[in-house]
């Protein structure tokens, strides 16, 4: 898969990640509160960059939102275990050694 490929599917895993974000208790206030001011700023009417031309309109916001989950990327990406993980899966792999094969 190309990098621009790679880039969206990393960005859709932490917006899906942010919920569990919110809900950890580990995770700082602060950090929180980014993500609700990011939230925030989608809903109000001020933007840096005002709406006359839909796709410029929302550059501000794109930008804003792509600023924040890198910024927040690590813990994000900590969220986003794979599924054998999530079903605590625990498997040893025999290697065969000193066991006759029939």
């Amino acid at each position: 898969m190309n990098s621009i490929g790679v880039f969206f599917q990393k960005t859709i895993r932490r917006i899906k990640a942010v919920p569990k974000f919110l809900k950890d208790k580990r995770v700082a206030l602060w950090k929180k509160l980014l993500i609700a001011l990011g939230l925030v700023y989608l809903v109000l009417p001020f933007d840096f960059i005002p709406p006359i031309i839909p796709v410029f309109g929302w550059l501000d916001d794109i930008i804003l939102w792509l600023y924040l989950l890198y910024y927040l990327r690590d813990q994000l990406d900590s969220y986003d275990v794979p599924h054998s993980e999530a079903l605590d899966v625990n498997y040893t792999v025999n290697s065969g050694e000193g066991e006759e094969n029939e």
